[in-house]
């Protein structure tokens, strides 16, 4: 399978450090893709965490890399879209269990249903996805979806995606929603692909002011991101930002 993993990892204190490392190490026992970490936002003093998911990769047999500057996901998985060459790309994150063959059954499904245009993961959380609630055991089948992410996202190298990189953090997923519905694009869930996205237990214990480095955590994060967001694709405003 000529694939590639894009992982996104960084550590700003040692419970993210450990979330990564999971991430890391669930990735590379899962698939037989090459993976690619590109690390960010992690500083090497006082506490060498940087070094510490560096040693991890490189005992795994991982490529790792380090970017510099402020975190910004959409610049981070087009960097990595830049530095691979497979045929399919797995735009991954930190913050997700991985299951094995979660990206050779994608890539199975995709062989016989070729006119989805990106696909994603099944993740063991209601919450999430919709519809686990239906399917909770793992089964050889596709769900259609206008919002696939559910930690990660496949696409073919031939769809030229490229992220919007006025969109760093949550927000390129709604992107990626409505590129999908401007475009008539096919999106789909497939259950025999697990991979679980923790973010509902991680997101109430982030401090994105220090984490990311935003000033006014509830002004920057929920409503900037979606004025931009309506700016581009001709949104109304929803009324309680009105």
């Amino acid at each position: 399978m000529n694939a590639d993993v894009i992982l996104p990892l960084c550590a700003s204190n040692e419970a993210s450090l450990y979330v990564s490392l999971v991430g890391l190490r669930t990735c590379q026992a899962s698939t037989t893709a090459r993976i690619l970490v590109l690390c960010n936002n992690t500083k090497e003093e006082p506490f060498p965490w940087r070094r510490r998911i560096q040693e991890n990769c490189e005992a795994l047999g991982v490529r790792f890399h380090y970017v510099e500057g402020p975190f910004n996901i959409a610049k981070i998985f087009n960097l990595g879209t830049s530095m691979t060459k497979g045929d399919y790309i797995a735009y991954a994150t930190a913050d997700v269990i991985y299951y094995p063959n979660w990206f050779e059954n994608i890539v199975d499904l995709w062989q016989d249903e070729p006119d989805y245009w990106t696909l994603s993961n099944y993740s063991f959380d209601t919450r999430i996805m919709p519809c686990v609630k239906r399917h909770t055991l793992p089964e050889r089948k596709i769900v259609q979806t206008g919002n696939p992410s559910a930690g990660l996202n496949v696409f073919k190298r031939s769809s030229k995606y490229m992220w919007d990189e006025q969109f760093p953090l949550w927000e390129i997923d709604a992107d990626l929603h409505y590129h999908l519905a401007h475009y008539g694009l096919k999106a789909g869930i497939c259950l025999n692909a697990r991979a679980d996205h923790m973010i509902q237990g991680i997101r109430p214990h982030i401090d994105y002011a220090v984490n990311f480095g935003i000033s006014d955590a509830d002004k920057e994060f929920f409503t900037e991101p979606r004025i931009k967001l309506e700016k581009k694709w001709g949104l109304e405003r929803p009324k309680e930002l009105q």
